[in-house]
């Protein structure tokens, strides 16, 4: 999984991948919010960390788990120039108290 801080987004809301990271996203990331940190991760990842968190919980604490991991996740295709277009919900930092 890439952790990169908001400030590698150009003016147009697109993230584009350092060199090091193309291989491993093919066509579709999964981006989300963790804290002040934009996260971008491969669907495969997606998967395994979904399937880690959920695993033995049940009833309320995992509609609760669910509904936190999803209330912030975007799923997007990745252009010909390895950019990806963020949501502007997610480019916003939460504001701190």
């Amino acid at each position: 999984m890439i952790v990169k801080e908001c400030n590698t987004i150009d003016s147009k809301g697109r993230f584009y991948f350092p060199k090091k990271d193309r291989e491993d996203f093919k066509d579709k990331v999964v981006i989300f919010r963790f804290h002040d940190y934009l996260c971008f991760s491969t669907m495969q990842e997606w998967n395994q960390l979904l399937t880690k968190k959920l695993r033995g919980l049940k009833g309320k604490e995992f509609h609760m788990m669910e509904r936190y991991l999803w209330s912030s996740v975007f799923v997007k295709k990745i252009d010909k120039w390895k950019r990806v277009y963020v949501p502007s919900g997610l480019r916003e930092r939460r504001k701190h108290k």
